[in-house]
């Protein structure tokens, strides 16, 4: 199954798209898009910002339940454990006017048939018997689950863990290949006259992991980019697995971190060493933490580290349980919140600076990346 990423795709392009063989998609829904791909064969998947009473308006009037599931995407620890994962999707489509049992088929049976998996999403003979017993329908209150037919969670009894069968392989704890970072490299170079030039600016916007493309003009002196009188952050990423080294440097804006600097290898889909700052030394501190501590994330603000949550499996796992996690992801949030960051999920927000996927304006290791011209671009407007 090719599960589709095509934010706003619309007529020709859209069924190039599904001709291909993407015939899913689980971005932000809008009624004009969501009319388009049914017509056009296409399998929606709803996730909580689809959730519009717009949107839900019309999955509930409109006998469309074979055409779409509900998904989550990107829920941190810290809601997990406080919210809950798919239940707490039913139980919101639920107070939006759903049926218990539209919004239990659309989290069951429609993303079983849709992924294949025809021995499950269903009670029948045949099925693995995954299910649960809940007190309230509609709350969706879950007292016991059961996975293939043995109880495996009671909300009476205290939960076990599994202890874990076998860690990974060595190498997956010693993935960021790179050097330790100075104040050398936060220096962008350019190849322009010493003078001002307009330089494209990445936007970062609440409610949304969407960026916008704007212009600022910001001084070039002696071959450098002055960014920092400029009112911009830096966005910086490295290529971190030891296979070319490569760099790039952008300009960020809007609803992103006012003070300080973020740096992560948590950054979609390329999960490189992703820095964005305000100074120099912050940006410093900030990455030469998840170099040494071989991934994560970690907020600095002044010289101190304000937060930092360590991911060493491949740089973008943790082995720590659930409730340890969930405190740990909270304390990132409120830090990078307390920098500035307005977003209803920064942690998301920032890990998708680099996914080129994503309109419109984003960032790898090749450059700046014109999402919707499907093309790297310079920084500096030519």
């Amino acid at each position: 199954m090719i599960e589709g990423h095509v934010p706003k795709l619309l007529d020709l392009d859209l069924h190039r798209i599904i001709a291909s063989g993407v015939d899913s998609d689980h971005t932000h829904q809008t009624i004009e898009g969501m009319e388009a791909r049914i017509a056009a064969g296409m399998f929606l998947e709803i996730q909580e910002k689809s959730m519009t009473p717009e949107v839900m308006d019309y999955l509930i009037r409109h006998d469309v339940a074979e055409h779409f599931c509900f998904v989550t995407d990107d829920v941190m620890a810290d809601s997990f454990e406080r919210r809950g994962h798919l239940n707490h999707i039913v139980r919101k489509a639920i107070a939006m006017g759903m049926t218990p049992e539209r919004a239990i088929y659309a989290s069951t049976f429609t993303p079983a048939k849709r992924m294949r998996m025809m021995d499950r999403g269903a009670i029948a003979p045949g099925k693995i018997a995954d299910f649960l017993l809940l007190s309230d329908l509609r709350e969706l209150t879950i007292d016991q689950v059961y996975k293939k037919g043995r109880k495996v969670y009671d909300a009476g009894e205290p939960y076990r863990q599994t202890p874990k069968s076998s860690a990974f392989p060595a190498h997956y704890y010693e993935s960021v290949k790179s050097p330790p970072l100075s104040e050398a490299d936060f220096a962008v170079a350019v190849d322009a006259a010493d003078g001002k030039h307009d330089c494209r600016v990445m936007m970062v916007k609440d409610g949304s992991t969407f960026t916008e493309e704007r212009y600022a003009e910001v001084e070039v002196r002696e071959g450098r980019l002055n960014w920092q009188g400029s009112g911009c952050a830096l966005i910086a990423t490295f290529e971190r697995y030891g296979k070319n080294g490569n760099r790039a440097y952008g300009l960020i804006g809007g609803d992103t971190i006012q003070r300080g600097a973020v740096a992560t290898t948590y950054s979609h889909d390329n999960h490189n060493l992703l820095v964005v700052g305000r100074n120099v030394a912050d940006m410093v501190l900030a990455a030469n933490e998840i170099i040494r501590k071989q991934g994560g994330f970690c907020v600095v603000e002044d010289g101190k580290v304000l937060a930092s949550l360590h991911l060493p499996v491949g740089g973008i796992l943790t082995e720590v349980p659930l409730e340890e996690t969930a405190l740990e992801v909270e304390r990132l949030r409120r830090a990078m919140e307390s920098l500035g960051y307005r977003h209803y999920n920064p942690i998301m927000s920032i890990s998708t600076h680099s996914a080129p996927v994503s309109p419109a304006l984003k960032i790898t290791d090749f450059g700046l990346i014109d999402v919707n011209g499907g093309k790297v671009v310079p920084l500096l407007v030519q």
